[in-house]
């Protein structure tokens, strides 16, 4: 049953001027939050069904500077049950990993400040990061991208030519 709505808002300068994405969601439950530091609010969705260990709804935090890229991961993992975290580059993805210890951190490749891999290689020298599975989602998949994401520790590489689906079917199995 459908007890709320919620907007997804990602506003801001992210290094490519301001953008912002607003879609309306029905959710079971809503976990309020400002995941950009007061430059921007979000309400994250949380609708309690993907648990697989039975315990609390699993977190993924999606770490991307494009709105365009978020909003179909952000709709078809909160569809499946994931509570779903936002943050607008890898500095403020790399904040919220040590705040939120999300399930599993979705990112992209090319992202200002810091990039994904970057994100992925402090992710994982940091021992209360270092479980966290990283999913890298980019444009740039390639079988040479995927070695390099390997040595810096992501758990698998999804070309976002291969959609949203795949990412929330990456998602799963790792939170399995």
């Amino acid at each position: 049953a459908v007890v709320g709505r919620v907007e997804a808002i990602f506003d801001g300068d992210a290094g490519h001027g301001p953008c912002r994405l607003a879609r309306p969601r029905d959710v079971g439950n809503l976990e309020l939050g400002h995941p950009f530091g007061g430059v921007a609010g979000c309400a994250f969705a949380r609708i309690p069904s993907f648990m697989p260990d039975g315990g609390h709804p699993k977190l993924v935090l999606i770490v991307d500077d494009f709105p365009e890229s978020i909003d179909g991961l952000f709709e078809f993992l909160s569809e499946r049950g994931f509570t779903v975290a936002l943050a607008c580059d890898g500095e403020d993805g790399l904040r919220k990993a040590h705040e939120r210890r999300p399930d599993v951190i979705v990112v992209d490749l090319a992202m200002p400040r810091l990039d994904g891999l970057e994100l992925a290689r402090r992710l994982k020298s940091d021992p209360a990061t270092r479980g966290i599975p990283v999913v890298l989602y980019t444009g740039h998949a390639g079988d040479e991208l995927r070695l390099i994401a390997e040595l810096a520790g992501c758990a698998c590489v999804v070309g976002k030519a291969d959609g949203a689906v795949a990412v929330v079917d990456a998602v799963a199995r790792l939170c399995a």
